[in-house]
């Protein structure tokens, strides 16, 4: 899982494939909609955040480059992941992907056509 924010003048799904190439040198060959956001309570801002989520298929051989934010990446399986992640949301969401994007062919109406 990639994070990052919005820059000023981006749309949402621009930020997304700009923090994935900044923090792994990656860029997806194919990229969707989830259709659905991430919700989270921030204590420090005293904010609610609501966040697109948003999958992308690396098919072909491209080099994970990681940026200076990083000091290592594992390739993982959806159960594997699991044990990373923080948050109940975050794994939920990672069995709602893996379930409309891995074991079913993807919606077409939900690609970002970028290239």
């Amino acid at each position: 899982m990639i994070s990052g924010r919005i820059e000023h003048g981006e749309k949402g799904w621009e930020a997304a494939l700009r923090e994935i190439k900044e923090e792994t040198g990656l860029v997806p060959d194919r990229f969707y909609s989830a259709n659905t956001i991430e919700a989270f309570y921030e204590v420090n801002q005293n904010c609610i955040n609501l966040i697109p989520v948003f999958v992308g298929f690396i098919d072909t051989e491209q080099e994970v480059r990681l940026s200076h934010e990083h000091s290592e990446y594992r390739w993982t399986t959806a159960n594997e992941a699991d044990d990373f992640l923080a948050f109940q949301q975050q794994k939920e969401m990672l069995k709602t992907i893996e379930l409309l994007f891995v074991q079913r062919k993807p919606n077409p109406i939900l690609e970002i056509k970028f290239k």
